[in-house]
């Protein structure tokens, strides 16, 4: 069920679990660098960069920790609060949240296999 199905009324906070599902798949330097990226761990930012100003929001968890799984969908969720203000338009206008999402993987521990040419 949809959690905002329902109307939200000024001064309720409404709990809206947020669905992430992602999924690694192999990029501009292919297989090889996928491969050794492998197993590693990456951080997952969330962030909320658009609301109305009529609304507060609020997302519980922000930092994810995931581990680099070649062509395997992740799911992570965040609970993600949201309350209109006594200001908030009367006539259910439909209200959105932006969320963005950021990933990084650290190379700081990453040998790459060299050749060595005599």
């Amino acid at each position: 069920m949809n959690q905002t199905q329902e109307p939200v009324h000024p001064g309720e906070v409404r709990l809206v679990l947020v669905h992430i599902a992602y999924s690694v798949a192999r990029g501009a330097f292919g297989h090889i660098l996928l491969h050794l990226l492998g197993g590693r761990p990456f951080h997952l930012r969330l962030s909320i960069v658009d609301k109305p100003d009529w609304c507060t929001a609020h997302l519980s968890i922000e930092d994810f920790i995931g581990v680099v799984q070649p062509d395997v969908i992740q799911h992570v969720y965040s609970p993600l609060y949201i309350q209109l203000n006594e200001g908030a338009p009367l006539n259910h206008t439909l209200g959105y949240v932006k969320i963005h999402g950021s990933i990084a993987v650290s190379y700081t521990h990453l040998t790459l296999p060299t050749k060595r040419i005599v």
